[in-house]
């Protein structure tokens, strides 16, 4: 079992955002949006009990989703950004987030 940090950081406007993780609805949470600031939205734990976690974020709003395999053991950390573009990023990594 392993904790799974999951972070909305840049690009967020008034967004809807659903995230699932091994087709578990973990989090959905409307008007999101980004503190410009600190480059972040929202940060939310999730309890993973496999060795791989599949990750899907749904952003419904702007019909946009992205979906990623992460093994928390290593790579305890996910940012989810909506790039300039208007897609979306899943970045696993194995260290925490710093914000200003």
């Amino acid at each position: 079992m392993a904790t799974l940090h999951i972070a909305l950081h840049d690009g967020f406007r008034n967004d809807t955002v659903v995230v699932r993780v091994n087709q578990r609805e973990v989090y959905r949470k409307a008007a999101v949006t980004t503190n410009l600031a600190l480059s972040r939205a929202d940060a939310f734990d999730v309890t993973v009990e496999e060795a791989q976690a599949r990750v899907e974020v749904e952003i419904p709003t702007r019909n946009r989703s992205a979906a990623v395999s992460v093994d928390p053991g290593k790579t305890p950390y996910l940012a989810v950004e909506i790039t300039p573009e208007g897609s979306l990023s899943l970045e696993p990594s194995e260290r925490p987030f710093r914000y200003m």
